[in-house]
């Protein structure tokens, strides 16, 4: 079974910090997700990565 873009992107995080014990970036993969949201808006970008880009603030608290 697929998972949904969202689960897989928050999933990545969980595994890259968690799993890895790289936790000097973590802070900068939440700035990223906000600029990259920014950058993309209303383009033809923006409907396809909103929920991984969703997922990801989320994942944050």
């Amino acid at each position: 079974m697929r998972r949904a873009a969202s689960d897989a992107g928050s999933g990545r995080i969980r595994n890259i910090v968690k799993n890895r014990g790289d936790e000097w970036y973590r802070p900068h993969i939440f700035t990223a997700a906000r600029l990259l949201g920014e950058v993309i808006a209303g383009t033809s970008l923006e409907a396809p990565l909103a929920p991984v880009l969703d997922a990801i603030s989320k994942s944050k608290k």
